[in-house]
């Protein structure tokens, strides 16, 4: 197999993981927007600070060569604060 074949492979093997990846997004953030309509009825506040550095902090643990602590740590930060922003909806 040729470079270009190649490149071309694995960039097809990117693009089926970003659809699968946004896929779960969407499931996650679905459940997200479903636990803020529970704490909007309960008078729950929308922050969990111990939740998001749990959850941080648990999946920081996974990091290897490839994705670093700080890098895992930035990806979820951004995903809890839309999922956050959702629940205020």
């Amino acid at each position: 197999m040729n470079p270009t074949q190649k490149i071309a492979n694995l960039r097809n093997e990117i693009d089926k993981l970003d659809k699968h990846i946004v896929e779960l997004l969407l499931k996650r953030f679905s459940n997200a927007k479903k636990i803020g309509k529970v704490k909007n009825m309960n008078a729950i506040d929308i922050d969990d600070l111990r939740r998001e550095n749990d959850i941080i902090e648990t999946l920081s643990n996974k990091s290897d060569e490839n994705l670093k602590k700080e890098d895992i740590s930035a990806i979820f930060k951004l995903i809890i604060n839309i999922s956050k922003k959702l629940q205020i909806k």
